[in-house]
């Protein structure tokens, strides 16, 4: 492996990871990136690199129905059914202003912890 690519792949490590950080943060990117020091253009810029790097890794993935390997990027649609709980009322709807917040039974701690941080970042 030459150097150059050991670089760009070392760089998309870590916008990878950054991306993941703000993203767990609960935070708004805007926020986020101001409290770490972080230009907005530049994490934008490391996230469109890391969304395409993933769709690359993705378009590389073996085609298992017909045995092949798909190299394009042409969206694939799936019909997804919902079971009958993923179609209920919300156990819980908080709305504040414009914002409105739907906790269904089920959810998970971090979710609901997360949601509620973001939430409160808007008041």
């Amino acid at each position: 492996m030459d150097v150059q690519k050991m670089k760009q792949e070392f760089r998309l490590k870590q916008w990878v990871d950054t991306v993941k950080e703000c993203r767990s943060s609960g935070k708004t990117i805007k926020g986020w990136c101001e409290e770490q020091g972080i230009n907005l253009k530049s994490y934008y810029y490391w996230q469109r690199k890391v969304r395409s790097a993933a769709g690359e890794q993705l378009a590389m993935i073996p085609n298992v129905e017909h045995g092949i390997a798909t190299t394009t990027t042409k969206p694939v649609f799936a019909e997804i059914k919902l079971s009958q709980c993923e179609t209920a009322l919300p156990a819980v709807t908080l709305r504040l202003n414009n914002a409105i917040l739907e906790i269904h039974n089920g959810a998970e701690r971090s979710t609901i912890e997360n949601a509620l941080q973001a939430l409160r970042s808007l008041c």
